[in-house]
């Protein structure tokens, strides 16, 4: 859905799926959840032009946890010894925390004799939220032997990310 009023632009977007997968020879032929199964996703966001030169916005999203993504088995090779060690649970059924974010833009716009130059300030992920990428699991103990955590502790990258840009039209 888009609405647009005077100096105000606003969206939002919803979607439900449903992803799955089917293989005889993998997972016992058990109906699975595929990596990209979001039930929900959920994108709500304006623009708000304040001045002729200034236009701010922001964009929040919001998706349902994707399936966690487990290899058949994780192999610790420790000299001659190899340990297997097998996740509980059917193939993918764990999930990720539900995925949010707030995205805030500032845009500064000159028009000049030769062109217009517009000069952006943007921060992905504002309000600082550690969404997981993904889990590790390998850890080491205190003597720096690695040990096989089949649960696996959660990763994020980069939870916050501000840009500064420009462009320049002629």
């Amino acid at each position: 859905m888009e609405k647009e009023f005077k100096k105000i632009y606003a969206f939002s977007y919803y979607t439900l799926s449903k992803s799955e997968r089917k293989f005889p020879l993998f997972n016992l032929g058990k109906t699975f959840p595929f990596q990209y199964d979001r039930k929900h996703s959920l994108k709500i966001g304006f623009l708000w032009k304040a001045t002729k030169k200034m236009d701010i916005g922001a964009t929040w999203t919001y998706s349902s946890g994707s399936p966690r993504i487990y290899t058949d088995v994780f192999q610790l090779f420790d000299d001659i010894n190899i340990e297997d060690v097998y996740p509980k649970g059917a193939f993918n059924s764990k999930r990720n925390p539900p995925y949010h974010r707030l995205d805030i833009k500032f845009n500064f716009t000159f028009e000049k004799k030769h062109g217009t130059h517009q000069l952006g300030l943007s921060v992905y992920n504002a309000y600082y939220r550690k969404n997981v990428s993904f889990y590790e699991y390998f850890q080491y103990d205190n003597n720096g032997n690695p040990i096989i955590d089949s649960e696996g502790s959660p990763i994020s990258i980069a939870p916050i990310l501000p840009s500064l840009n420009y462009s320049f039209k002629f």
